[in-house]
Parts: structure tokens; C-alpha cells; sequence
């Protein structure tokens, strides 16, 4: 997700309060008569919770109430029902009136020493040798999320006599060790901190009235320096769907053996109870922005000045840096945390970083073993719904989701340093039992990535991690059929309502975020993914049970396999007509969706031949997605994009050779080849092999393409072997594919130019070492035309075929460059600079092929830009006086002259396919697509249908089918909408047609929206080609042509 070209966020207002200030925290107040009341909600361990403190006059707040929730949504909910009374402004309160203490001059502990490097060293120190993974079970603790720095800091400080202070959530009173309780009056004290009453108590309170939005106002950010990040720091993170602060507890650096991951953290989770801490090493892939959202903090130290202790300001503590929020500090690196290691560790080595996440991922899991196994145990005896004290003790919300987070954080890390294959190898490989199944971590992320497990106290064990089919079945069908209505709700209250009928709302705004299906569209896509993905990796008995049984469930809309099979054309657009919305509108298209195994990533290619190769070793022929099982020995699969054949090839240092043609799906033995074979070139009836151990002496194979008249029987057949050659090149052509470029080693020739003609092949050589500098090669009927980099000569080379001769037909504009070709009206463009900031831009049309003559033929004194559609090009010039008085004019050319499109009062913006996109002088209200003619215009409003006039000639296949089409995809815990401009009119009869789409999609971090123009960014790969659309690891639609 980072090459965004139009990016558009806004804030949702989800209350009747207006709008929040955070996204992760909302504040509300009610001031009484004896009495202030504070309401919190914020984002921890990715649940919302609602929390209410009481605030009596002359006293210290009390929290009154606490309750989770799944979403903020829920929460606002909650609170817009509950609390209408509260209000969203605060009223300002004087520092004199501020309740610091109930009993003036009653401490908790008097201050004998300040805080400073020297006593933050000792803290340090203290961490290594008192921190372990029980030390809160040891002393009976109860904490959560961000309790664990909080209590550390006042433990060490109450036991060295240093001020301790954290602001309180709620009134924000900052609560310090002279902060004091009437009701703690008659509590015992001890020197003992661990056997002190009073300290334990005010412990419990402070750590009962503080969150992770407090914490972090109490800390500043560090500068990233071994110095610096030590035991006792911390790192909290408040972004999107997570809320988490962790301890850093060890720190190996140089001198360790180097078997760990450098930074340790220690955590606790909610809700707040006596547990061990989890242990991690730091993983975390993301760049925190900006520290409103955290990053590696340490306290503000209290100071006590005029007899009130306050906190020393951030930039005047030690360390205090924002580098880490700069972007320049990822360097060329693209993980957060390795970024860190190489500034702290240099010599750390990042596949520790991999094995170790891996094994900690692994031990989170184990530990959920038994907390599962207890809760039902426990939920079989007493109450256990949501709310109650033990649904809040057992269920597993937030440790589920860390699972999650944490999976992604080592695959991530894996994928970005090479080591996809080192933990791909551990997940397949290790396995945890529960209720008598053995499962591998590999099947169980699988489940994680698709949301099936259940955090859900009261059901089976083996629906809490989806164990068996029956298991995956029914939490698949309690999912969806909840997606499902929350889908068909919403959409049938638009309806009733009037909502969003295309002119009602834009993307973004409240109705448009009200009535979109994203988070229900979001489960169907990840239960099908699963299913898929399955399906993918085994086609065996578990698919078809899995398949059969949710066949056999029904729903409003069909059996569920069916609407799971169809998510993928489900339209979460409110805007869009209704049979999209639920995806009937893919019954008039050709297509398929396949259950293909991507294995760690998308390499994936099409054919224009309507098969695929995947992970470089599978054949599937995507009309039906079967797959053609390779010949024995055969590992790796050779394939050109414009080649009906497929080879495959065995190990072995004498390779085998198979072959096989698309529609035949028969392999064929081709022979034995050497080390090394590669597809050189590929022509619709020629295949040029090279093979050899290395570039010096390489061995070049042609075969010609023999097709019966049913072109289902083809055969290759060998034409010439091409010997002691040092070097192969293709370089790109303009015209066609039918060139190969090679170099020899002997005295024959240094190059030679290949023109394949059918079995007929022609043979050019260049006396003259280009090389390495020719490009954009051009095919006339007599030579061919390159242009020259890094040359100190002409830039423009012409050979003369068959003969060799060489000649530079612009040599009077020696630095000229071509940019662009019409082969048919044998029309070139070319640029050239005329001084240091001045380029001019011809024109030419060939008089003379013979003797490659040209000759000007229209002059543009700005520059020239080019739209390419799949029959046309034009060409459009900025210089606006010359021909058509402050607009921007678009031509053709046709029949040796040039063709002007109807431009009176238009800006041409650009083209779609075969169309062009222009705007209207003095209408700053419409956006109009016509044919170059403009036989047919139709106006489209920019506002009411979210058109945004910038245009491209990205080509989705074959695509007038294709038109007001929306699709879903769930890629990477995001859903992406993509909505093609409303066009079905313009493109009736436009074969062939190229589209550009506006593209949204929400991440779970609602409501952040983007908005882009290309569809080919839905994934990494997501368009991979010829209409194929990736939605995941384990998902392609493709559409037929």
C-alpha cells in the first residue's frame, strides 16, 4: 500500500456531540452541583472503552464506570443513547481550584533524591535485574495495557524516594507522590514498598485512573542512540485499530552473542487483572508519523517548584528528539524496527529478528492453549456473557488481535529481508495440539488472517480456534449471516430512505460513510478468501466437506457458498445501482473465479492465450481453472508473454527439456539442454532458447511454431543454433516483436540483428558496438532506426538491413531523440534541445524510405503529449497560441494529414481508450467524454458523480463490458472500492475500450479514506494483466475476452 497518486482524508463525526479531536479518544462533561462527571472513551488493544469519572468537590476523581467495546461505533452508540447529557465542550477550571490532594501535607513518600541520567541509568539497571515475566504475579498486581510502565516508574520511585507524578484521566489533575486520599488515612505503611498498604493502594488508584492517551501525555520522545534506548524506556503506539504501550525490559547490543532480537519488550493486555507479562522482541514494520501517535518514549520527570510539583517540559529533558518520526531516518530501509537496530546494533543480523518472531508467535499461541481451555471450562459453570466479570476475564479480544499484529509483523519482516522461505518453512513445520488436534502454525494463521477464530468464552474449544470443518463451518456461517443482514439493513434503509441514489451523496461524507458496506463486505471476502485458499492448497476432501456443507446452509439470498462465490463482484459503493450492490451484475460477464495458491506473494502471469503460471511452477487454464500437472523432474516453468508455448524444465546439470501448447495441454519432450536455459524471445511462430553456464559462451537455439489448421496439435521445430555468443538483448521495438538483438564472439560479425519472418529469418549485421546504448528500436521496410544514449556523436542511428550500412539520417539535429512513432502513416516525433532551457519538438514524415529521408512536418515549440488508446493515438501540443487561442488542441493522423479534434472553447484532458476527456470553457460544472469526432458527447457532473478530470490510459483489458462497474477487494486488512466512472453510455459498441477507474478503499482505521486513479494500485499486483484481478493470496478473477 505506498504509491497513492490522489489522496483525500476527512474526519467522520459519528456523535450528536460534533466532531472528536482524535480519532482513538473522546471526551465528554457534565458539571452538577456537587459534582463533576468526566466521560472517556479510547482506543486499547483494539477495543474501545467507555469509562466514567466522578469528580466530587474537594476531592480526587473516582472511576465510576468501565465497559468495552468491539468498535468506536459501538461505543458512540453507547454513549449517544446513554449520556445525551454530557457535553463535548469543556469549561475551563482555574489552577487554584485544581484538587492535587485531599489532606494538604500527607505524602505518600517524601522526595530525597531528583531525577537525572544518573538515577535514570539506576532505573535501568533495576529493570534488567527485577524484570522478569512474573514479576506482577509475584507482588499481586493487577494491570493492563499501560499499566506496567506506570507501576514500574512509581515502585522504583517510591522505593529510591524520587517524585513520581502521572496525569489522571478525567479531571487531569497530574496525581503525585504528595497527592494524597482521605480515605487512606488509616492504611499502614511499611519500608517495604511490596508490604506498604498505603502505597499499594494509591498504586491501584493511579494505575485505575490513567490509560494509554495519559501515558502518553506524561512521556516525550527519544532520540534513537545507545544511549538512549535502554531497560525502563517504553514504546506505546495509539494508530488505527491499536492502543498498546510495552516496556523495554532487555537490550542486547554489541556485546551480546547476537541470538536475540536486540530490543525486549514487556507487556500487559485488558482487562486489568494479576497475569505474567508477554515478552517480544520489537518487530514493529511501521514509522510512527508523528508523536501524537507514540513511538519510544520515557517519562517527564516531576519537579517540585513553589510547593507543587509539575512535569519538566519535553524538549528540555535529556534525549528529547523527533527523529524518530522523520522519514529520512528509514533510510533505504523499510522496517521500522531494523532501521532502529542498525543505528543502536550494527552488527545485528535481521534473520534473528525473523526466528525469534516466530518462535514468540508461537509461544503466544501455546499460552492461549490453556487461557481457552479454562475459560470454557469456567463458562460451562457460571455466567460468562458480554459485560460480565467473567466474560471480561476470559474472553480474548485483544490477545487475539496481538496474534494477529504479531503475524503480520514477522511475515512482513520475513518478506522485506529475503527470509520468506525461513519462516514459511517454521510455520508449515511446528504445530500446537488442542482438544486432541495437532494443527500447524501455518493452518492456524490461516484461520487468524481470515477472522474465524472466536474470542467467545462460552463456545467449544474447537470453535474458538476453528479446529475441525464442522468448526470453520459454523463460524463462517454465524460471521457472514451476520454480515450479511448488517449488509442487507443498511442497504434496504438507504432505499427506504432515498439515500444516495448516484446525486444524494459523494465519497466521504456522512451519508456515503453511513449507508457503505465496507465492514460487512469486509467478513464475506475474508471467509471466501479462506475457503480458497484451502481449496488452493489441498482440492482435496477437506474443500469439497467445506464446499458441501455451506451449500447446504441457507440465506435470504441463496445458499451460502453461493453469496461467498459472489462477494467478490459485491459493490460496498452506496451510490451504485442495486443489483451491483449485491453483484448480479457479474452474470453478463465471462468469468471465473479461481482458487489459486500464491504462495508468500503474487507472481503471477497471464497470457493472452488464456492460461496462467503461477509461483513460476503451476499451469492453470483460466477458462475452466484446471491445472496440467508438470512432467516428472520439472520444477521450473519458462514462459514470454506473447508465446502460445510453455516450457518446462528439470533440475539437473543436463536439463530437460519439455514443451507444451496452450490448447493442447500435452507436455512434450524437447530434448536435453545445458545449464541456464531462458526464453530469449518469443514471436507467434518463433522461440529463440539460450542456454549455457554463463554469459561468455552461451549457446542461442531458434525453433519455428508448427500449428496444424485446428491449432490444437503444434510442435516445435529447430531452424538454427547460433554459437560462441557473448551477449543477448532484446531491445524494445515500437513496431513490432519479430527483432532479436545478439552479439557474437568471433570475427563474423561483433552484432547482429535477427528479424524473424515466419521461417524465414533475416540476418543484419552492425559493424559497430551500439550495444549498449541503442534503444527504442524502429523496423522500416528497408532499415531499422535507433536511438543512441551516452553517445558522443549523432543520437540518431539508421542500419541499413540485410547489408549493415549505417547511416544518421538527422545528423543535422544531433541531439535529437525520438519519442514517438506512427507506423502506418510512417509519421515520427522527435525532441531536441535548441539551448540549456529550451527544447523544440517536430514532426516528421518520412519522404524517402530508401534513403530514409524526413522531412518536417508540424512543429510544437512547448512539448508534445501523447495519449494512446487500443486503435488510436493523438497528440496534443501546449502550444496554445499557434493554433487554437488558450485551449489545448488534440490530433490524429490520418491518411497522411493531420486530423484536429472539434476544439472550439475545449481543454483536452486526456484520453479514455479510444475517447477523450475534456472540459468546457466557462463550465466549471461538467466533465465530457466524446469519440475524436464527436459523433456522440455525454456531460457528466463532477460533483454529484465524484469525477475527477485526470486522466490516464491505463488499460484494463478488454473493458466495455467492464463499464459502471464497481468491485470489492479485501487485500491486506483492507477493503478496496473501485468504481469506473459512469460510462456505459459513451462506450456502447467500444470494443476494446480503456477505462480509468476512481479507487477507494477504508482501512480498518476509519475513517481514513483515500481516493486513487488506477486501478493496477488495488494490490501490488492487483491488475496483473488482460483482466485478471488479484483480491488475495488465494483469489483471482479473471474475465474472458
Amino acid at each position: 500500500m505506498k504509491f497513492f497518486f490522489f489522496l483525500l482524508f476527512f474526519t467522520l463525526n459519528l456523535s450528536l456531540f460534533g466532531s472528536d479531536s482524535s480519532e482513538t479518544l473522546i471526551k465528554r462533561y457534565y458539571y452538577g452541583a456537587e459534582s463533576k462527571q468526566y466521560l472517556v472513551a479510547y482506543l486499547e488493544e483494539g477495543q474501545w472503552r467507555v469509562e466514567i469519572f466522578e469528580q466530587k468537590n474537594g476531592q480526587l476523581q473516582e472511576r465510576i464506570f468501565s465497559k468495552e467495546f468491539a468498535d468506536k461505533t459501538q461505543a458512540l452508540d453507547y454513549i449517544n443513547t446513554n449520556y445525551l447529557y454530557f457535553s463535548a465542550k469543556r469549561r475551563p477550571i482555574r489552577l487554584a481550584d485544581q484538587v492535587y490532594t485531599e489532606l494538604k501535607g500527607v505524602k505518600l513518600w517524601e522526595i530525597t533524591n531528583n531525577w537525572n541520567i544518573e538515577w535514570e541509568t539506576k532505573f535501568s539497571e533495576w529493570i534488567v535485574a527485577n524484570l522478569d515475566s512474573d514479576f506482577f504475579k509475584k507482588y499481586n498486581i493487577k494491570t493492563d495495557c499501560a499499566d506496567a510502565a506506570v507501576s514500574l516508574r512509581w515502585i522504583f520511585a517510591r522505593i529510591n524516594g524520587l517524585p513520581a507524578a502521572n496525569t489522571l484521566g478525567g479531571s487531569e489533575v497530574l496525581f503525585s507522590n504528595e497527592s494524597f486520599k482521605q480515605s487512606w488515612s488509616n492504611l499502614r505503611r511499611d519500608t517495604l514498598w511490596y508490604k506498604d498498604q498505603l502505597f499499594l493502594n494509591a498504586l491501584d488508584y493511579i494505575l485505575d485512573n490513567t490509560y494509554t492517551h495519559t501515558v502518553l501525555g506524561d512521556a516525550f520522545p527519544l532520540k534513537i542512540s545507545f544511549e538512549s534506548i535502554i531497560p525502563g524506556i517504553f514504546h506505546l503506539r495509539i494508530h488505527g485499530k491499536s492502543g498498546h504501550t510495552r516496556v523495554v525490559g532487555r537490550l542486547y547490543g554489541e556485546d551480546s552473542d547476537g541470538s536475540e532480537i536486540p530490543i525486549q519488550l514487556y507487556s500487559s493486555t485488558t482487562p486489568r487483572m494479576i497475569r505474567a507479562l508477554y515478552v517480544e522482541g520489537f518487530l514493529d514494520e511501521e514509522q510512527i508519523k508523528e508523536p501524537k501517535e507514540g513511538g519510544l518514549l520515557q517519562f517527564r520527570w516531576p519537579e517540585k517548584s513553589s510547593g507543587r510539583i509539575s512535569l519538566k517540559q519535553s524538549n528540555t529533558m535529556p534525549y528529547y528528539s523527533l527523529e524518530q518520526y522523520d522519514p529520512d531516518f528509514m533510510g533505504d530501509e523499510e522496517n521500522f524496527a531494523i532501521a532502529i537496530y542498525k543505528v543502536i546494533v550494527p552488527s545485528f543480523r535481521p534473520e534473528v529478528a525473523v526466528r525469534k518472531g516466530a518462535e514468540a508467535l508461537k509461544a503466544a499461541l501455546e499460552s492461549r492453549v490453556q487461557i481457552v481451555q479454562e475459560g470454557f471450562e469456567l463458562c460451562q459453570r457460571e455466567e460468562c456473557s458480554p459485560g460480565s466479570a467473567n466474560w471480561e476475564g476470559h474472553s480474548t479480544p485483544s490477545r487475539d488481535a496481538q496474534i494477529g499484529q504479531r503475524y503480520t509483523a514477522v511475515y512482513n519482516l520475513a518478506y522485506s529481508l529475503g527470509f520468506s522461505s525461513l519462516v514459511n518453512e517454521f510455520f508449515a513445520n511446528n504445530y500446537i495440539v488442542v482438544d486432541g488436534v495437532k494443527k500447524s502454525l501455518e493452518e492456524i494463521m490461516a484461520i487468524w488472517t481470515a477472522g474465524l477464530f472466536s474470542s467467545d468464552p462460552r463456545v467449544s474449544v474447537g470453535q474458538r480456534w476453528a479446529l475441525r470443518v464442522s468448526d470453520v463451518v459454523e463460524n463462517i456461517n454465524e460471521q457472514s449471516q451476520s454480515a450479511l443482514k448488517e449488509r442487507t439493513e443498511l442497504i434496504s434503509s438507504m432505499q427506504r430512505e432515498g439515500a444516495c441514489l448516484r446525486t444524494a451523496c459523494r465519497v466521504g461524507d456522512a451519508a456515503w460513510m453511513k449507508y457503505n458496506t465496507f465492514v460487512a463486505d469486509r467478513k464475506i471476502a475474508k471467509s471466501f478468501s479462506y475457503v480458497s485458499g484451502v481449496c488452493a492448497k489441498e482440492r482435496g476432501q477437506k474443500c469439497l466437506e467445506l464446499k458441501n456443507s455451506l451449500e447446504a446452509i441457507s440465506t435470504p439470498k441463496g445458499n451460502l457458498w453461493e453469496i461467498l462465490n459472489s462477494s467478490v463482484w459485491f459493490v460496498s459503493d452506496p451510490r451504485s445501482p442495486l443489483n451491483q450492490r449485491w453483484g448480479e451484475h457479474a452474470k453478463k460477464f465471462s468469468h471465473a473465479v479461481l482458487s489459486l495458491n500464491f504462495g508468500t506473494g503474487l507472481d503471477v502471469f497471464i497470457s493472452k492465450y488464456k492460461f496462467a503460471i503461477i509461483q513460476q511452477k503451476t499451469f492453470v487454464n483460466l477458462e475452466d481453472g484446471s491445472e496440467v500437472a508438470n512432467p516428472t523432474g520439472v520444477t521450473r516453468l519458462l514462459y514470454r508473454r506473447d508465446s502460445p508455448f510453455v516450457l518446462g524444465i528439470s533440475d539437473g546439470q543436463t536439463q530437460d527439456l519439455y514443451y507444451m501448447h496452450y490448447q493442447e495441454m500435452q507436455w512434450r519432450p524437447l530434448g536435453k539442454m545445458g545449464d541456464g536455459v531462458e526464453i530469449s524471445w518469443a514471436t507467434k511462430e518463433n522461440l529463440v532458447l539460450r542456454s549455457g553456464p554463463d554469459e561468455i559462451n552461451p549457446s542461442i537455439d531458434i525453433f519455428f511454431i508448427n500449428c496444424e489448421e485446428s491449432k490444437r496439435d503444434c510442435t516445435l521445430s529447430w531452424v538454427q543454433t547460433l554459437n560462441a555468443t557473448k551477449l543477448t538483448k532484446a531491445l524494445k521495438n515500437k513496431v513490432n516483436e519479430d527483432l532479436f538483438w545478439i552479439v557474437r564472439n568471433d570475427d563474423m560479425a561483433k552484432e547482429l540483428l535477427i528479424e524473424f519472418k515466419g521461417k524465414e529469418i533475416v540476418v543484419t549485421p552492425v559493424n559497430f558496438i551500439v550495444r549498449d546504448f541503442a534503444q527504442d528500436l524502429l523496423n522500416f521496410s528497408h532499415h531499422y532506426l535507433f536511438n543512441l544514449s551516452g553517445n558522443d556523436g549523432p543520437s540518431i542511428l539508421a542500419v541499413e538491413k540485410i547489408k549493415g550500412n549505417m547511416s544518421y539520417p538527422l545528423a543535422n539535429l544531433s541531439t535529437a531523440t525520438i519519442t514517438d512513432f506512427w507506423p502506418n502513416e510512417q509519421i515520427l516525433t522527435i525532441v531536441y534541445p535548441i539551448n540549456e532551457e529550451t527544447v523544440a519538438n517536430k514532426v516528421l514524415k518520412i519522404s524517402s524510405e530508401e534513403e530514409l529521408v524526413f522531412e518536417e512536418f508540424l512543429s510544437c515549440n512547448t512539448f508534445w503529449r501523447i495519449y494512446t488508446g487500443p486503435r488510436e493515438k493523438y497528440l496534443s501540443c501546449f502550444d496554445r497560441e499557434e493554433y487554437s487561442s488558450n485551449d489545448e488542441f488534440a490530433i490524429r493522423f490520418k491518411n497522411g494529414k493531420i486530423d484536429y479534434f472539434n476544439n472550439a472553447g475545449v481543454d483536452v484532458l486526456g484520453n479514455y481508450g479510444d475517447l477523450m476527456g475534456y472540459v468546457k470553457k466557462g463550465d466549471s460544472e461538467h466533465f465530457y467524454i466524446a469519440d475524436f469526432d464527436r459523433t456522440k458527447e455525454v456531460a457528466y457532473d463532477r460533483k454529484s458523480e465524484g469525477i475527477n478530470p485526470i486522466l490516464s490510459s491505463q488499460i484494463l483489458g478488454q473493458t466495455e463490458r467492464l463499464s459502471n462497474l464497481a468491485i470489492v477487494s479485501n487485500v491486506s486488512d483492507r477493503l478496496y472500492f473501485t468504481q469506473l466512472v459512469h460510462m456505459t453510455d459513451c462506450l456502447a459498441g467500444q470494443k476494446n475500450a480503456s477505462l480509468i477507474t476512481d479507487s477507494y478503499f477504508l482501512t480498518e482505521e476509519t475513517p481514513s479514506l483515500i481516493t486513487h486513479s488506477f486501478m493496477s494500485d488495488l494490490t501490488s499486483q492487483a491488475v496483473v494483466d488482460r483482466g485478471a484481478i488479484i483480491y488475495s493470496k488465494n483469489i483471482m478473477l479473471w474475465i474472458d475476452d
